[in-house]
């Protein structure tokens, strides 16, 4: 811009407590940029060496520098301009005469655009993070949950299968967890020889919110019996509400 109304910019803005840095050229300007990193940058349209519309686009397309909003401060009003200003990237476009107040207040709404946006990105970036992690530790789980050599299951206040694993459906007498699931149905109880005695397992569980080494007699695939021993506890959400059940089960039918 004119030195003059560099000065005057600089002076004002200055007084409201900003660090300011000018610069009288296009190539200057882009030095500065990378150099300091600023909060935000005015930028006339006309500069020796280089456009402000060039400066603009190179600023977007550098890494260090592309989110730092720019305005424009020119005295080029037509529309024409004011339409490129912005498609080369541009967050505001001022035309001289201007009040500095003015300026001052886009400025300042920039600023807050640019601190919300980088509160918002780390915000994003933490729950990324933590995204990743419940990942990794769902599949640490998952890939524990398939492997295990006890059997392992989640049950819903139903009494349905929400989940088992291979374990459990060995135990049980089934080839695959698929096939168990397919045969049970919606009717865990009825895997139960004594049908009070898995009522009795969902009571105790209910009142004491876990329950270990729950003895009882299950029929398997082939129609034969055995014993199983369970532990289980009640699953619930941040609120307190009960989900599901889930507990793991052995066989125990050698030591009776």
């Amino acid at each position: 811009d004119q030195p003059i109304n560099l000065k005057l910019l600089e002076a004002f803005l200055s007084r409201q407590g900003y660090h300011v840095a000018t610069a009288n050229a296009g190539d200057e300007a882009l030095d500065q940029a990378r150099t300091m990193t600023p909060d935000a940058i005015l930028l006339d349209i006309w500069m020796p060496g280089m456009d402000g519309f060039t400066v603009c686009e190179k600023l977007k397309t550098n890494s260090l520098t592309h989110d730092i909003p720019v305005l424009f401060v020119t005295s080029n009003t037509d529309a024409e301009a004011k339409i490129k200003g912005f498609e080369v990237g541009g967050a505001d476009y001022v035309t001289r005469p201007f009040e500095l107040e003015e300026v001052l207040a886009r400025l300042e709404y920039q600023l807050r655009l640019r601190t919300l946006r980088k509160r918002l990105a780390a915000q994003n970036e933490a729950l990324q993070r933590k995204m990743q992690g419940q990942r990794h530790k769902a599949q640490k789980y998952q890939q524990f949950f398939e492997q295990a050599v006890d059997g392992m299951y989640q049950i819903s206040t139903d009494g349905e299968y929400l989940e088992i694993n291979p374990a459990l459906a060995n135990i049980y007498g089934y080839a695959s967890v698929e096939e168990m699931l397919l045969a049970i149905s919606n009717d865990v109880a009825k895997l139960y020889v004594d049908g009070d005695r898995y009522r009795q397992f969902i009571t105790s569980i209910q009142q004491a919110g876990r329950i270990t080494n729950f003895e009882s007699q299950v029929h398997r695939a082939d129609g034969s019996i055995i014993w199983i021993a369970e532990n289980a506890r009640v699953a619930y959400d941040d609120s307190g509400k009960l989900l599901y059940y889930e507990g793991t089960v052995r066989d125990i039918t050698q030591y009776k």
